[in-house]
């Protein structure tokens, strides 16, 4: 007899397992077992069968045993494919987790990741690309590759394009080259590019890494001017030494400056000389003596390296032993980090600024010794005014006096021709008091003995009083003067130096003015100060002339032609008690038509102040 056993998969019915049915087995079957079970969240159905007419005892009991056989052995099967469902999914999750993070990571890459398909088709586009290309993934996803570079390189791209997924560029594998890339706007850009070839499901693709060069070349190519800029300016300063050394003193940079200044070629001493080579070595040793530190390169950088810049005169000695001084810069160089890379100094020769100097010094010590002698000659000379002045006042004096005597004692009956001559005495001894007194007032301004009594006096007064005392004398020439003043007009003082002033201006405007003519004088108050005005239409000044008319001893030439008399002082002791009033003298005058002068003196408060005694010095 034969035993038939059946192993069915219930959900699809597909038969698992049948033992071999014999083909000389007869129609008749023995008892049949069957049983349906659930292994592994799947259902089974184990069926197992006799095939003859006489059962034995053991082969009774044998179906249970094959049963037995068949349920371990569905339920090994089970187990595997549990294991393997199992692992399927622990491996699908760990997929899933290892692609979001690439995702991830990819998305937050600086650079471009860019991936395409054996045909150059674009299959993954990220962020870091959107920002690089101006293009984002809907754009891009699907599109050839030939879009992102400029068609004049098109089938050059193509071509190694093709060599990388053929595997024949093995050389492109994973290093970097730069090329020139397309933006979306058709803008071309430096990129620099890496790229990877990998096969998924029996497909090629290629992986590119591309990063924008735009500010490296730019970069680039400002040092590359600066650089350019650099060199031409070493080339062009050949007035100057520019001389740069390594950290440990040896000649890195000889410019063509210290080539003319020093006689040595530059060939001669870069990557072999040390400054040392120029500098005097006795002021080398002083130096080093200064620092307390041993002679040598650090005399000069000692500075420097201290992070300072130094400027200091040395004496630099030519290649043919020369020597000239020179006012040496000494500078550190650093690189982007920090560090020192090395020190630069710049040298100006000063040989012609130090003979200029000593001339200068000499010059000056010259012009000092004139000054002295000037000041003493000055002083001398204002002495002798003073002396020789109070010697003339008193003789003058007795002159005019015994005129006076003389005219009256003549009386109407005498000689005209005597009285003509008495007169004239006396007009030119009133002539030389005159130039006396002035030279003495003269004399005491500059000498520094000139005292103001100040007090608070009304201005208006002072110049109605000057109006009023020269009124005869204008009187003679037919000149007829007009005074106007707004008063009260306080100022502080000092009242007989302030009656010179106007009495000088009154009396060079009649002098100066033609017969009949007529002077207008004005005295008001201007904001803080107070004005007087003396204006004539005389001869006038020619415009040439009339920045010298306060210097002592000027005539106008107007004046020297109708032979006008005067002493060239009348303005200048104006100007000096003016100015020691705190106030300022001005003139405007045309030659022919007239000329006016203005007095600016400061406003004075109403309230009365006491008198003050002021000595005024030069």
């Amino acid at each position: 007899d034969t035993r038939v056993t059946e192993i069915v998969d219930v959900e699809s019915g597909e038969a698992l397992y049948i033992s071999e049915r014999p083909s000389d087995a007869t129609a008749e079957y023995g008892p049949e077992l069957h049983r349906d079970l659930e292994i592994a969240g799947r259902d089974w159905a184990v069926s197992v069968a006799v095939v003859g007419s006489a059962l034995s005892p053991l082969e009774r009991v044998l179906p249970w045993m094959i049963l037995l056989g068949g349920l371990l052995i569905a339920a090994l099967i089970a187990g595997l494919v549990a294991s393997i469902v199992s692992s399927t999914a622990t491996a699908t999750n760990l997929a899933r987790e290892m692609t979001t993070e690439l995702e991830a990571i990819t998305e937050a890459a600086v650079e471009a990741i860019i991936s395409v398909d054996s045909q150059g088709t674009i299959v993954a586009w990220n962020r870091g690309a959107t920002d690089v290309f101006g293009a984002g993934p809907k754009e891009m996803l699907g599109r050839s590759v030939l879009a992102l570079v400029p068609e004049r390189f098109h089938h050059a791209f193509r071509t190694q394009l093709d060599a990388v997924v053929a595997g024949e560029a093995e050389r492109l594998a994973g290093a970097s080259v730069d090329l020139v890339a397309r933006r979306q706007s058709g803008e071309e850009f430096p990129l620099e590019l890496s790229v990877s070839r990998w096969t998924a499901r029996g497909t090629v693709f290629v992986t590119g890494f591309a990063h924008d060069l735009t500010e490296r070349v730019e970069a680039q190519q400002r040092l590359q001017r600066t650089t350019e800029l650099l060199v031409g300016l070493l080339g062009a300063a050949t007035e100057m030494s520019i001389i740069a050394t390594d950290p440990d003193g040896t000649i890195t940079v000889f410019n063509r400056g210290a080539e003319l200044m020093l006689g040595h070629e530059a060939s001669t001493v870069v990557g072999t000389a040390t400054p040392a080579l120029i500098h005097d070595p006795d002021e080398v040793v002083e130096r080093a003596h200064e620092l307390g530190i041993e002679p040598g390169f650090d005399v000069f950088v000692h500075a420097a390296r201290k992070g300072q810049a130094e400027t200091r005169t040395w004496t630099y000695v030519r290649r043919d032993g020369e020597r000239l001084p020179v006012d040496l810069t000494v500078t550190p160089m650093h690189d982007h980090d920090g560090e020192l890379r090395g020190f630069i100094g710049i040298a100006i020769d000063v040989t012609e600024r130090r003979r200029s100097e000593q001339l200068r010094q000499a010059a000056l010590v010259r012009q000092q010794e004139m000054l002295r002698k000037l000041t003493e000659l000055d002083r001398a000379k204002s002495d002798f005014v003073s002396t020789m002045s109070h010697e003339l006042r008193t003789p003058l004096t007795s002159i005019i006096g015994f005129s006076e005597l003389l005219a009256e004692e003549l009386g109407e009956d005498e000689d005209a021709e005597d009285r003509r001559l008495v007169g004239l005495i006396e007009r030119n001894a009133e002539r030389l008091l005159s130039l006396v007194e002035d030279l003495l007032a003269l004399s005491r301004i500059e000498s520094g003995a000139f005292r103001l009594h100040r007090e608070r006096i009304d201005c208006a007064a002072t110049v109605q009083s000057a109006c009023e005392a020269v009124g005869p004398v204008a009187d003679r020439r037919g000149v007829e003067i007009s005074c106007r003043t707004e008063g009260p007009l306080p100022v502080d003082a000092d009242r007989p130096q302030l009656e010179r002033v106007f009495l000088n201006l009154l009396t060079n405007a009649v002098k100066f003015s033609h017969v009949g003519g007529s002077i207008e004088v004005e005295a008001g108050h201007d904001g803080d100060e107070v004005t007087v005005v003396v204006r004539d239409h005389g001869i006038g000044i020619a415009s040439e002339e009339q920045a010298q008319v306060f210097t002592r001893f000027f005539r106008a030439r107007s004046a020297e032609e109708r032979s006008i008399n005067g002493t060239g002082l009348g303005l200048a002791i104006v100007e000096n008690i003016v100015q020691r009033h705190s106030g300022t003298v001005s003139l405007r005058s045309t030659e022919g038509v007239g000329t006016t002068l203005t007095v600016r003196l400061p406003y004075a408060d109403v309230a009365p102040q006491a008198p003050r005694m002021e000595e005024v010095s030069t």
